[in-house]
């Protein structure tokens, strides 16, 4: 489970930075931003700012420290970050990586398995509604709940 919450993480990493850095879409299009120059650190720096609803355009660029990163398959952080930046295919990536709820499921569920607390697993009792074979032991139990659109975990 926490396997797949940093695939998907590094999924999304990969896909914002490409679009703000001068990237090439499976089509062969190139898009870009305003932000292009900047180096990986201060995109990042600028990206944790702009997840927490700060305005770009009068934000200091700094690097972020080499041991920070955001949490970049945050759903809930995902469109506020592009908004703020503004790439090219902007509408393409909120369209399509806003289309994704039950990742903030993942999110939880990978989460309540790290960190075990009464908050966690009470996270993940409240999701149990939308799944079915919802048995609940463990946070690890999870990754066998089904969801009823795609009949798969």
């Amino acid at each position: 489970m926490s396997s797949l919450w940093q695939a998907w993480c590094i999924y999304c990493r990969t896909i914002i930075f490409g679009s703000l850095t001068d990237g090439l879409t499976v089509n062969g299009n190139r898009v870009s931003s305003a932000y292009s120059h900047l180096t990986d650190r201060e995109l990042v720096f600028l990206a944790q700012k702009a997840s927490q609803g700060a305005n770009l355009a009068a934000a200091i660029v700094r690097s972020a420290q080499p041991h920070i990163e955001m949490t970049w398959g945050d759903a809930l952080k995902l469109n506020p970050v592009i908004t703020a930046f503004n790439p090219t295919n902007s509408g393409v990536l909120i369209s399509g990586l806003g289309a994704v709820s039950l990742l903030l499921d993942l999110q939880k569920f990978r989460n309540a398995n790290a960190h075990i607390t009464s908050f966690t697993i009470g996270e993940v009792k409240r999701a149990q509604v939308r799944y079915t074979h919802t048995k609940f032991r463990h946070p690890s139990d999870t990754m066998f709940w089904i969801d009823p659109q795609t009949n798969d975990y």
